[in-house]
């Protein structure tokens, strides 16, 4: 190919340079070109439409003079690349992914006058708009690096395909403008090594930060194949990217080692696209030292049939250099550092410090070209062949093979020797147990510390460092290291490399386990922040997190530390800001640190208060004594004659509630504050109404300040009860007669207690917080009630026995639902996991597993199946019996309410955090009768009456919506946000708000 630099003006017409017709030729045009995935959302982008866009593209930059590089904001959606970079490279220019905010600096070094961006740009001027695959995108002018030299009528036509910055790993950031033939040596080696055809779906995964990005591109461009790309919010949740992957049969994914193992789960590797049935063929390992071949092995399956490669290159020789094919013949000599054989036009050379050439030894790796010549920083010219110091430490044998051995900035002086940190690691490395591992040294305080991340959680923190002591005696003693610290996720810069300043912060900082631990909170934390809202200067939600991004930070926090994290949801998706979340999650590892982690028990309450009962005891001694205390404790009671007729909550009424709410929907209808109560903090918990064989009905509700309030609803006075437990409660409340009622509480316990009087029966001790609404079998002798400890429980309502437990993987927050026809216990947990329990026995009868937590209690219908519904908006119907799944449903927003039955239990209601109330009738299959948009998100349950329903959004407002049409008949705004789900009584609705209150409303036609 011809790349003879011309310098000419931009008005003069010429042809398309070999390079671009190399990426564009053959082009098969209804062939899909980008396959795009969204949640419940694909796009594909076919050639011929990247084609007409590109010539839109052309048009745009005729019109302009100058400019060597063209700008595109890294904000963009992803699909919209390959069009714009076609159009920039079809006349001649460059292009480079900046973000325009932070890259001023860069943009004048490269003299970038123009920009395409979504974004709102200061300083900038528009001209023009053009439609991208659906997306308006602005081509704005960068006023304030024009000058009279930058925009001179004439540019160096083909001279650069694009610019990028190093990541420093190599030394300095630097500047590297890439020449097309410099990276076309390596899209045309690596097409030919693995036979890529228009057959292949290329994984376009890698951030257009690190140069492996744009060999994705021109690799899938060249090759007439699909590029697969994902949004930034689905690569967020790595258990559904993994799950699309591998349905999607992804034919070659590239990804650096620490971002592989950090990113997914092993099992969800083993079982997916590393799995026995995959289909990806290829999986490059780049950009670090190949992974431990143990922890390689651990995420295979036997029968997997993917080919690994190491491959290894530098951004200023344009990305990849080398590459090696992991497999029986070459696994010893992977273990020994080997980086393979040099790509085309590419040219190994050993140098000793002083400039040697060595043929065989010890050395640094320079990596040279004649035709693969890029420009650093303010490079102008340079003589061929051209080396770059890699800064690499290798050895090179009698055959010429080069093996990695460490980079030569690891190397520091310590009490008078030479310690090599790279030795070090690999020394520890060769330990079964540990899967990474990374030295820091701090120079100013002079110490040596070492960061380990072990294979399985085996071992405890002192037999692992014990371990890693012992196995250094083989070393001189000043390789002994000063601390050795358990990281259980080593932290990853945007690239997916090892963050080395991430971890000389965290150690740097460390003097004891308990601040590793605080620092490796507030590191972690930052970090995902940062990902998915952006500034750490205002609110989660106005710095741009959503909730789908609260729920993997949740996720990702809770799955580091090993324990839940209860309030984080609520406290990110309140728009809490960065200091109160981390105060928040420093305090919970320190409670859970300081914890006792004693079994689950019962403690028992008589009625005159005996501090013995107050004894943390196991569960065979409550048991026993409950036998013995157990009737006196029931009997002590005075009020024997009150019986529950009824009681609803959350759109679920248990009992037989014969009152009708009958409102007239052909008036006006209007709401009104009737009374509230103030119970001193958040009410998120949803009230309980009930109904009493005297005739009253009552509501009752907890609060975060542990406040439970009991008031009578449907009579003029203002008389109420109030108990105050020792910890804020989010769970609803399960009555029974005489006001005694069962209410999980924050300080793990089950409490059976006095409504009026506040007496505790008994209360029962789980191994973490108490979230879920407890649920009763119909002749009311025992209760099932799940914890934030993974298990559901059943217990005996007339003493506390444990009857039996059932460990479930997930931690529970969603109220079970029975079906006493089949003995069914049914209820979902934040694992995903959802089950199906014997209400007798707790032994698992199915499982059915989501990969999203589910906050939702199941419905059950009148066809004896059941509904249960995913946090990422997908239902499925099964088998109450079976398991057997029916069917699935999905809808483009997040579930936290609970699915309602109406119509006969023939149909459910539930809301979303898109804005909606659905109402989906569930026969042979869903159909949607109608979705109704509120103007605000939803995480609580609809309630649903005779002819209307009722919803409460986040931001207080309550609506009402006639329930055959979705139409709002009317609304109200409280004062504060709601979390709570509103109940209705006639005409009376009862809701608690954020702002400390419980409302009790009124609906009434005018």
């Amino acid at each position: 190919m011809d790349f003879n630099v011309k310098r000419i003006k931009v008005s003069e017409k010429t042809e398309n340079s070999d390079f671009y017709n190399e990426l564009w030729k053959n082009c098969p045009k209804n062939k899909i070109a980008v396959e795009f995935h969204e949640e419940n959302f694909i796009k594909n982008i076919t050639y011929k439409e990247i084609e007409n866009t590109k010539i839109k593209i052309e048009d745009i930059l005729s019109t302009i003079n100058g400019s060597q590089f063209i700008a595109i904001d890294l904000d963009l959606k992803n699909f919209c690349l390959p069009s714009l970079i076609l159009g920039i490279l079809s006349t001649g220019r460059g292009f480079i992914n900046i973000s325009p905010l932070s890259s001023r600096n860069l943009c004048s070094c490269l003299n970038v006058n123009y920009l395409f961006t979504q974004n709102s740009i200061p300083n900038t001027e528009v001209i023009q708009i053009v439609n991208c695959h659906g997306e308006n995108i602005q081509f704005v002018k960068l006023k304030e690096n024009l000058s009279e030299n930058h925009l001179e009528n004439v540019f160096y036509k083909n001279r650069f395909a694009y610019a990028i910055t190093t990541s420093g790993t190599t030394g300095t950031s630097k500047i590297v403008k890439v020449p097309p033939e410099s990276i076309m040596h390596n899209i045309f080696d690596l097409r030919k090594r693995f036979a890529i055809s228009e057959n292949d779906k290329i994984g376009q995964l890698t951030p257009l930060t690190f140069d492996p990005s744009i060999v994705e591109i021109f690799l899938g461009l060249c090759s007439n194949c699909t590029l697969f790309m994902v949004s930034k919010n689905l690569q967020n949740k790595p258990r559904e990217f993994l799950e699309i992957m591998n349905r999607e049969k992804l034919t070659l994914f590239q990804t650096t080692p620490s971002l592989l193992f950090a990113r997914f789960g092993k099992n969800d590797l083993k079982n997916g696209i590393l799995g026995e049935k995959s289909n990806l063929r290829i999986l490059l390992l780049g950009g670090e030292p190949f992974p431990k071949i143990d922890s390689l092995k651990t995420i295979r399956d036997e029968g997997n049939q993917t080919k690994v490669f190491n491959i290894y290159g530098i951004t200023e020789v344009s990305c990849w250099a080398s590459i090696v094919e992991f497999n029986e013949e070459t696994e010893n000599y992977i273990s020994l550092g080997f980086l393979g054989d040099p790509l085309s036009e590419t040219i190994f050379q050993v140098r000793t410090v002083e400039g040697e050439i060595v043929t065989e030894g010890e050395g640094l790796l320079f990596i040279g070209s004649r035709e693969r010549i890029c420009l650093i920083d303010e490079e102008t010219n340079t003589t061929s062949p051209v080396f770059r110091n890699t800064e690499d430490k290798v050895t090179i044998d009698k055959k010429g093979r080069v093996f990695y051995k460490g980079r030569n900035n690891k190397i520091i002086k310590r009490f008078g020797n030479k310690v090599d940190l790279s030795k070090l690691e690999t020394n520890i490395l060769n330990l079964k147990s540990i899967e990474n591992c990374y030295a820091i040294w701090n120079e100013e305080e002079e110490k040596l510390h070492v960061c380990i991340k072990q294979v399985l959680n085996s071992k405890d923190e002192n037999s692992l460092k014990f371990d890693v002591m012992n196995h250094l005696q083989n070393l001189p003693a000043f390789y002994q290291p000063d601390e050795i610290h358990l990281i259980i996720n080593l932290p990853l810069n945007k690239n997916g490399k090892i963050c080395q300043q991430s971890l000389k912060e965290l150690c740097s900082i460390n003097k004891n386990c308990d601040k590793l631990l605080m620092l490796s909170a507030e590191s972690t934390f930052s970090n995902l922040w940062k990902l998915l809202a952006g500034s750490i200067d205002c609110g989660f939600i106005k710095s741009g997190g959503n909730s789908v991004a609260a729920l993997q930070i949740v996720n990702s926090i809770s799955e580091k530390f090993d324990q839940e994290f209860p309030e984080l949801l609520a406290l990110l998706l309140n728009d809490n800001n960065y200091s109160n979340c981390l105060a928040y999650i420093e305090a919970e590892l320190k409670k859970n640190k300081d914890k006792n982690s004693a079994e689950p028990s019962v403690e028992i309450f008589p009625s005159t208060s005996d501090e013995n009962f107050t004894k943390r005891k196991s569960v065979e001694e409550k048991n026993a004594e409950r036998k013995e205390y157990g009737e006196n404790l029931i009997n002590c009671e005075m009020e024997l004659n009150d019986k529950c007729l009824w009681q609803k909550c959350r759109g679920f009424t248990n009992g037989e509630n014969k009152t009708k709410e009958e409102i007239c929907i052909e008036e006006n209808v209007k709401l009104e504050i009737v009374k509230y109560y103030d119970l001193k903090k958040c009410i998120d918990a949803s009230a309980t109404i009930f109904q009493y064989s005297s005739g009253k009905v009552f509501a009752t509700v907890g609060s975060h300040s542990g406040m439970i309030i009991t008031v009578e609803i449907d009579s003029n006075s203002d008389e109420c009860y109030i108990i105050q437990l020792s910890d804020r409660i989010e769970a609803s409340i399960l009555v029974f007669d005489n006001f005694r009622a069962v209410v999980g509480c924050y300080d793990g316990n089950v409490y059976y207690l006095n409504l009026k009087s506040g007496e505790i029966y008994w209360k029962f001790q789980t191994g973490d917080v108490v979230k879920c609404t407890a649920a009763t079998c119909s002749e009311k002798r025992k209760i099932f009630i799940g914890s934030y400890d993974r298990h559901m429980y059943c217990l005996s309502l007339e003493n506390g026995l444990e009857l039996w437990r059932t460990k479930v993987e997930g931690s529970i927050s969603g109220t079970a639902r029975l079906h006493n026809e089949t003995q069914s216990l049914l209820f979902g947990a934040l694992n995903g996991t959802c089950v199906n329990l014997d209400q007798v026995s707790g032994n698992i009868k199915w499982r059915y597993s989501f990969s999203d937590p589910v906050f939702s209690a199941p419905a059950i219908l009148e066809t004896g199946n059941v509904i249960f519904a995913s946090v990422s908006g997908k239902l499925v119907c099964l088998n109450i019996q079976s398991g057997q799944k029916l069917w699935t449903y999905t809808i483009n927003g997040n579930i936290f309410s609970h699915l309602v039955t109406v119509n006969k239990r023939e149909s459910i209601l539930f809301a979303s955090r898109n804005k909606n109330l659905y109402y989906l009738e569930c026969n042979l299959k869903p159909n949607l009768k109608f979705s109704s948009l509120m103007g605000n998100p939803i995480i609580t349950t609809p309630w649903n009456a005779d002819k209307f329903i009722l919803i409460a959004c986040i931001d207080g407002t309550l609506q009402v919506l006639d329930s055959n049409t979705g139409d709002i008949l009317t609304s109200h705004k409280l004062p504060g946000e709601v979390f709570s789900s509103p109940v209705l009584y006639r005409d009376l609705i009862v809701v608690g708000c954020r702002d400390n209150n419980l409302y009790i409303l009124k609906l009434f036609t005018s």
